[in-house]
């Protein structure tokens, strides 16, 4: 064979996916895998900075001396006692708000949240969903809930109604049948190599489900549209609802490749700590060995004399606190990612929708709030959430609040000095930190990382003698560098409703279905209902399972302080 034909077969091969460098958010721990737990001063860098930005028309304000002087006076007057490094602290909040108002006029209307990789949209001439798009959207949402024959409350609750949801006919593997690429059809099964995508503790993985994503392609104007069904939405009877839930997701593409951009690039830390084992100047080595030697000395010289453990320990906790300097706070340069992401570059996306409203009466008139979680399991491999408020009515002040999980310093055994100084860590503290909130109004988008467990906070119908709600739109972005997330494309509608409706003959050829019923039995398929929501109920039941073991957890397990 020449070498030109040698080429040419090259070109025609696939070519290998790239190592993803989106981490999963079930990391394990002990691995070098997550992010260093932050430093003390970094937290109030956040801090600071949120309490500035939440304050009204704060880009006019934080640049006027006299505003600014005030504002640093108030935080010197509550924290001061919290560090060292004060002055530090406050000169780096006030160089990156430069930093973040500049970025911000970049983004299309979107502003940056509690972090960088979290992002929200305004409200009114703000929105960057277009007015009319949104309305089309409330009324297609309510056509769609009257099309239901009973409301689907979210199993456990009494407010929380499904109207599209990924929980209902899944992928199963060794049941849900596929389409192969020569034409024929055959039982989907797990593989081995799910578990190879990334480091996952045995807990992110499910040997039996998969939400059921649909891929998303560019069409000639660069705008993402739907190439086949999304699961639990009938393509034909809400074609016009596709539409308008595409028009959403693509008025959310630049605050996602921000959002993937910074997470793709790695945990950026604001503020170095040394390790344990550096933190301390060679005096207190010098120091450290003296005391032993001493102790040597009279255990050697003494006769009965014992060496003093805990006096030894006494003596080096006082002098670490001693010898422990305050760490260097310094903004060096404006932050950039090193991996910048554009999800218009992968040939599709595959994306997972929901939509449910929080609906509330005079008779059931609060939400008490959710659970902290992140989305789905390494089958389904989401890293990104797009939420989107679109319909809004009297209810007090809901907000999205947001966590992040970490590794334990790297520390000398027994140092508890070094780690309540520098991180304010004490023994069986949760290895998780706060981010902070973003309001959640009509109109809002937010945009975020599926690395940071969020939750949904309480609230209640401001105007008690009427009813309210809150509707959202949702979308999980799966890895675009995961290929083996299986999506509608390849799995034929499930549902039983939908196999006997002739407007779905596109996606339900008769010989696609005689292949199937060969492969399954008239018995065994289609799906109905009442067996998708028994499914629903073991896959919730497998995805909530409490863990015995809280140590492997990257959200929940305490800091255990070594000292032997």
């Amino acid at each position: 064979m020449s070498l030109h034909n040698l080429s040419e077969l090259a070109e025609s091969l696939p070519k290998p996916t790239p190592p993803s460098p989106f981490p999963h958010p079930y990391w394990i721990v002990f691995s070098d895998y997550g992010p260093r737990f932050p430093s003390i001063e970094e937290k109030l860098i956040q801090k600071f900075s949120q309490t500035i930005r939440s304050k009204p028309q704060w880009k006019l304000k934080y640049n006027n001396s006299d505003i600014a002087s005030k504002w640093k006076q108030e935080f010197r007057d509550e924290f001061g006692k919290e560090t060292r490094s004060m002055e530090g602290v406050l000169d780096y909040v006030f160089l990156e708000l430069k930093w973040i108002d500049k970025t911000e006029a970049t983004l299309g209307g979107f502003t940056l949240g509690p972090d960088e990789k979290i992002l929200a949209s305004g409200t009114g001439i703000d929105a960057v969903v277009d007015e009319k798009v949104k309305l089309q959207l409330q009324e297609q949402a309510k056509a769609l809930a009257k099309s239901f024959d009973e409301v689907d409350y979210h199993p456990g609750t009494t407010t929380v109604v499904d109207l599209v949801h990924p929980l209902l006919f899944p992928l199963q593997y060794g049941v849900t049948p596929i389409k192969n690429e020569d034409g024929g059809v055959s039982v989907s099964e797990y593989l081995e190599e799910i578990e190879n995508k990334k480091k996952s503790v045995s807990f992110g993985i499910s040997k039996k489900y998969q939400w059921l994503p649909t891929s998303m392609t560019l069409d000639s104007s660069q705008d993402f549209q739907f190439t086949s069904y999304i699961n639990n939405l009938h393509p034909v009877k809400f074609e016009s609802l596709y539409k308008t839930i595409s028009q959403v997701f693509n008025a959310a593409v630049p605050a996602l490749n921000f959002s993937l951009s910074y997470y793709a690039s790695g945990y950026r830390y604001k503020v170095e700590v040394p390790d344990g084992y550096e933190a301390y100047p060679k005096e207190y080595e010098e120091y450290m060995d003296a005391l032993y030697n001493e102790e040597d000395k009279k255990e050697k010289e003494i006769e009965g004399y014992e060496y003093d453990y805990d006096k030894v320990e006494e003596v080096l906790s006082a002098k670490r606190l001693e010898f422990l300097k305050p760490l260097t706070v310094s903004y060096k340069e404006d932050p950039s990612p090193t991996n910048p992401i554009n999800v218009k570059d992968f040939d599709q996306l595959k994306v997972i929708v929901k939509m449910a409203n929080i609906e509330l009466t005079p008779e059931n008139p609060s939400y008490p709030g959710g659970s902290w979680h992140v989305e789905g399991t390494i089958n389904e491999n989401i890293v990104a959430t797009v939420l989107y408020y679109y319909d809004v009515e009297n209810i007090t002040t809901s907000t999205l609040s947001f966590r992040a999980g970490f590794e334990e310093p790297r520390y000398e055994q027994g140092d508890s000095e070094y780690l309540s100084t520098y991180f304010g860590l004490k023994d069986e503290d949760v290895m998780t930190s706060p981010l902070g909130s973003t309001e959640a109004f009509e109109d809002r988008i937010i945009v975020f990382p599926n690395f940071f467990q969020h939750h949904v906070d309480p609230f209640e119908l401001k105007d008690k003698q009427k009813p309210g709600h809150r509707k959202i739109l949702c979308f999980f972005v799966v890895d675009p560098y995961d290929t083996l997330a299986i999506t509608s494309d390849d799995v034929p509608p499930q549902q039983e409703e939908w196999w006997a409706d002739e407007q779905l003959k596109d996606y339900l050829p008769d010989l696609l279905k005689e292949k199937i019923l060969k492969l399954k039995g008239e018995k065994n398929w289609p799906q109905t209902m009442k067996e998708a929501k028994e499914m629903r109920e073991d896959l919730m039941k497998e995805r909530s399972v409490i863990i015995d073991d809280d140590i492997f957890d990257p959200y929940e397990r305490e800091f255990s302080l070594c000292e032997h």
